[in-house]
């Protein structure tokens, strides 16, 4: 990866990814002792007065939320050790995991969480999870793959974690 500064990041916060940052956390000597190789560097630019890094994990468009979780749980395993040195590390103020999730234009609201074992691996690797949620506007269509009504009615794993309110409730 080009460690010289790069541009803010497109859509930053509907991203599948980790990030770490903090006022004073100095990325160049901890990239120096780390084997961990993030994508994308900023050193006080975009939104904030901020340092920091981010580790892509995939791509949220086309992996449903389960498929998150799996993936940032084989990757807060395989990497705890480096993600432990990393909330660690002076200067850093957040270590974040975010996953996304969309629903479609008649949903009127969600709630999610972590499953348990993501939760375990999050706490064990010192990283918090975060959920960027999207209502989408009518007329968009997500690709086949990302068909909410058979990632989530027909899942009743996933419909006792996800309490969706539908509009149709009775008053």
């Amino acid at each position: 990866m080009d460690q010289e500064d790069q541009g803010w990041p497109d859509k930053f916060s509907e991203r599948f990814h980790i990030f770490a940052l903090g006022e004073t956390f100095d990325v160049d000597a901890f990239l120096a002792q780390s084997s961990l190789h993030p994508d994308f560097v900023w050193r006080r630019m975009g939104n904030g007065p901020t340092n920091g890094l981010e580790i892509l994990l995939g791509n949220a468009d086309k992996a449903t939320l389960r498929e998150q979780e799996t993936i940032a749980i084989n990757y807060l395993t395989k990497h705890r050790d480096e993600l432990r040195a990393l909330a660690s590390f002076p200067g850093v103020e957040a270590l974040n995991l975010g996953l996304v999730y969309r629903v479609g234009p008649n949903q009127l609201g969600f709630c999610l969480g972590p499953s348990r074992a993501l939760m375990i691996s999050a706490l064990d690797s010192g990283v918090r999870p975060n959920y960027y949620g999207t209502i989408l506007r009518q007329g968009f269509q997500l690709p086949e793959s990302q068909n909410i009504s058979e990632r989530v009615v027909g899942n009743p794993e996933v419909m006792a974690k996800i309490h969706l309110i539908n509009g149709n409730r009775k008053s």
